[in-house]
């Protein structure tokens, strides 16, 4: 009767041990889940902020022919994030282009 005692203990420790150790990988896998999520979560909204920062940036650092041509692209880049960004670009990209034709 003592053996099977003994036998009976050692079994739920051992059962206790693997219920903790399928716990903790459940825990970790949930940990670096949430880790996961969070980090695809920035990064969907913040990649399109990136034209945003980098044209608020170019029109800072870009001499224009006037203050007021420089005022209203801020104005735009910032009351339209992510179109005003694309839209500077592509309108530098063809005043670039125009440049260099005449």
């Amino acid at each position: 009767m003592d053996f099977l005692f003994t036998k009976t203990v050692l079994a739920a420790i051992l059962l206790r041990a693997i219920s903790d150790q399928k716990t903790f990988k459940a825990e970790s896998s949930f940990l670096w889940g949430t880790i996961m999520r969070l980090a695809i979560t920035l990064l969907i909204l913040l990649l399109p902020m990136v034209p945003t920062f980098w044209a608020i940036r170019d029109v800072a650092h870009r001499p224009f022919d006037d203050l007021q041509k420089k005022m209203i692209w801020l104005l735009i880049i910032i009351f339209l994030p992510v179109l005003g960004g694309l839209i500077y670009f592509a309108f530098r990209k063809f005043r670039k282009d125009a440049d260099k034709i005449s």
